[in-house]
């Protein structure tokens, strides 16, 4: 399988905290020890992971900082000086404080750490450094085994925590979503001056026309995200079942050069949308029906992704077309120029 170009943060703190605990296992030559400190809500005191490190002869911490990295969130001074005063303390003592973190490297930051790195080892108290995204990704691609587990299994192997309505419904096979396009249809009759060539009933039966424009349809859906934060969304939609309806090309949004557009499917909303944890993102398509309406199963697949799952991830939805057929009374066209259409029906969507 092959690699992303790109290593991305893990978007949960849990997977964060794995990640750096495998870095550091390797880093500091598999201690026995190592181990994350307490669980969530207690006092941690400054140490999110630890372990007795033979080359220190003591222990050492890590202080695991996910932030998001996305709009470039970073780490503060205070809050780099608020962690290494509750390290100290920890006990036994530390050897050394690492702050490992998902925000991107900055200069201002690292001198900062540099500072206090002085002046806590002037002091006696345990040195202090600081690993950025960039600098965790060294890691990763220098240790096989913590390459293999990040980009081969978790970041494949991602799947987004999303709820797909539409029209606010589930739309399974079971419950399909209900569509009752509206139709009217009229008899028409022409009356000529001259019956010259007035044909035969099998003629006028068979003359019958339709028109060429169906009944639009607006489908709306909603995607719910129920995880974490996702950049460069994209949600597509396939017609799978259904011979005589399309969708309204025109209301398609432009396709976009992107790296993380879903490939091979002729609908997109290649525009691509940011989605936060517990919020929906409404996506509206125009269907157009067809022209003969009928009583119809449409199946459509939809698939999202972003830029933390690569990996498209589809479901299906189910649509039934219930035509609702309007009457009208029959009208009577007079002309002089006699045809083949002596009698017709007209079908038309009920809004034009």
């Amino acid at each position: 399988m092959k690699a992303p170009t790109q290593i991305l943060p893990p978007t949960n703190w849990q997977d964060f905290e794995e990640l750096c605990k495998r870095i550091w296992e390797n880093k500091w030559g598999y201690p026995d020890d190592i181990k994350r400190n307490g669980r969530a809500g207690q006092s941690q005191n400054g140490v999110d992971i630890y372990a007795y490190v033979e080359s220190k002869k003591g222990y050492c911490g890590i202080q695991c900082k996910g932030k998001d990295n996305f709009t470039n969130k970073q780490m503060t001074t205070a809050e780099i000086d608020k962690e290494i005063n509750n390290a100290k303390n920890f006990t036994p003592a530390l050897k050394s404080l690492t702050f490992a973190t998902t925000a991107p490297k900055d200069a201002k930051i690292e001198e900062h750490v540099r500072i206090r790195n002085i002046e806590n080892i002037e002091k006696g108290l345990f040195s202090i450094s600081v690993f950025s995204w960039e600098d965790i990704v060294s890691l990763i691609e220098q240790y096989k085994s913590v390459k293999e587990w990040y980009v081969y299994e978790k970041l494949q192997t991602s799947k987004p925590n999303i709820k797909i309505l539409l029209n606010d419904q589930e739309a399974t096979k079971e419950a399909p979503v209900i569509l009752t396009p509206e139709y009217t249809r009229q008899a028409i009759f022409f009356e000529y001056d001259s019956f010259a060539m007035y044909t035969t009933a099998v003629d006028i039966i068979n003359s019958r026309t339709d028109t060429k424009k169906g009944n639009i349809v607006k489908l709306s859906f909603d995607i719910t995200n129920n995880g974490d934060f996702l950049e460069n969304c994209v949600f597509s939609v396939e017609l799978k079942k259904s011979s005589r309806h399309k969708f309204r090309s025109e209301n398609l949004l432009e396709k976009m050069n992107s790296p993380y557009i879903i490939k091979d499917y002729y609908m997109q909303t290649a525009k691509e949308f940011t989605l936060h944890g517990g919020l929906t993102k409404t996506i509206e398509f125009d269907m157009e029906f067809s022209e003969m309406p009928n009583e119809e199963e449409i199946l459509l697949e939809c698939c999202f992704t972003s830029k933390q799952n690569e990996k498209p991830y589809c479901t299906n939805l189910f649509i039934k077309s219930m035509p609702i057929i309007t009457e009208l009374p029959q009208r009577t066209i007079k002309t002089n120029e006699p045809n083949k259409n002596d009698y017709r029906i007209e079908i038309k969507p009920k809004n034009l």
